[in-house]
């Protein structure tokens, strides 16, 4: 009866906060402390954000949790650029699109070592708390857009843009008005690399429904909004899906199952003038 009443007085969105605060108690527990020494600490090093942005970008707000699954994108991401077999002189200028607090970007070009020959790095994101944390705490440029594309940066300004779990969590109307605005962001033969959801993590996700599973076999797409956060928010993605759709805007330059992390797959896109370019795959 009380859990009745909660649901007709408290809105969804409140509860799925809720229940989120309450799950990360351990990890607040857990690294209150060195949370405590690191903001008074007058290290060199770049801090770590507060745990409550760390727990906007992950399930929770666990300090080594935040480093490892930085650290293995950041690992990933450049394995499938090297594997491309790019000209890193010729990709001075980076993009990061959804960038958060820095959780990758630390690992790509903070004191930490960098994992890459990024020279002129660029963050962007929605969220204004996370954006400014990262500008006053890591090298680069990062900067606030509005949910909606166009962004205020200027056409072909980028030889790379990479996007890490963005992709899967917005539906098709926004994928379709991002890809179009990070084309114009490229520079031709600028290269998106963008991560998506495989159709087999649907299959294992709960909550998922068997009339979901069917539409998403047979489009090879499926979205699934949320009470909660952005990042509850759900889309998976068939390779064949991708091929089809996103070669709209982009061409298909590789194709990487699993590659970041072991769970989400990776796909490389050119802007480029030249269509006779092979497909990579493995």
């Amino acid at each position: 009866m009380i859990r009745a009443l909660l649901r007709r007085l408290v809105p969804g969105r409140v509860r799925a906060g809720l229940r989120r605060g309450i799950a990360d108690l351990p990890f607040r527990r857990q690294d209150l402390l060195a949370d405590i020494r690191e903001r008074f600490s007058l290290s060199s090093r770049i801090p770590l954000p507060p745990a409550g942005l760390r727990h906007r970008v992950g399930p929770n707000s666990s300090r080594a949790e935040f480093l490892r699954v930085g650290a293995l994108c950041a690992d990933d991401l450049m394995k499938v650029y090297a594997e491309l077999g790019r000209r890193p002189e010729s990709d001075r200028r980076w993009l990061d699109f959804g960038s958060g607090c820095g959780r990758v970007a630390r690992h790509l070009i903070g004191r930490e070592g960098a994992r890459a020959p990024i020279r002129d790095y660029t963050g962007i994101d929605v969220d204004r708390c996370q954006t400014a944390w990262a500008a006053r705490q890591l090298p680069g440029r990062f900067a606030v857009i509005l949910a909606a594309p166009p962004t205020a940066l200027a056409p072909g300004s980028f030889d790379v843009i990479f996007t890490i779990s963005v992709f899967t969590h917005l539906d098709e109307a926004m994928q379709e008005a991002w890809l179009a605005e990070l084309k114009r962001l490229l520079r031709p033969g600028g290269l998106l690399l963008a991560t998506t959801h495989a159709p087999e993590i649907a299959r294992t996700s709960p909550g998922v429904t068997p009339g979901e599973l069917a539409r998403l076999g047979q489009r090879g797409f499926l979205f699934r909004p949320s009470l909660g956060p952005f990042n509850e928010q759900s889309a998976f993605h068939s390779e064949a899906y991708l091929q089809t759709t996103w070669s709209r805007h982009l061409e298909l330059r590789g194709f990487f199952p699993f590659a970041i992390g072991g769970f989400q797959d990776v796909s490389a896109w050119e802007r480029a003038e030249d269509h006779s370019g092979a497909t990579i795959s493995r």
